[in-house]
């Protein structure tokens, strides 16, 4: 089974993220901010990271620059979900798999994840 982890500080915007995702068949992890998420991953490989950027604690930038220290294969699976896409840099747009703007449309969000996992080569 296909295994994402879905890191957001907002509450209600995690949980709906994971409702449909689940409705899709994944298996579904959460994490509350960065530094929980980073302690998850240092546990378990999860096929794909739906990220939020602006978090408290350990922020979105660190996810991506500890995967890039220590799961470099994970980068290219993380989607990144952010009302901040002006602090996205052409390089970490380059690193990471995919994007979806926040507000999103749920069809768009479906979508992005598995546009990122067939490009992973981890579809089902």
């Amino acid at each position: 089974m296909t295994t994402i982890l879905i890191v957001d500080d907002n509450e209600p915007i995690r949980r709906l993220v994971s409702k449909i995702l689940r409705r899709e068949g994944y298996e579904i992890e959460e994490a509350f901010d960065g530094l929980e998420a980073m302690e998850k991953l240092n546990l378990r490989t999860f096929d794909a990271i739906v990220l939020d950027l602006m978090m408290p604690r350990a922020n979105g930038f660190e996810v991506i620059a500890y995967l890039r220290q220590q799961k470099p294969e994970v980068l290219k699976r993380v989607v990144v979900m952010t009302a901040a896409m002006s602090q996205l840099s052409s390089d970490e747009l380059r690193e990471i798999g995919q994007v979806v703007a926040k507000p999103f449309e749920i069809d768009n969000l479906l979508q992005t994840v598995r546009t990122c996992l067939e490009r992973a080569g981890l579809t089902e």
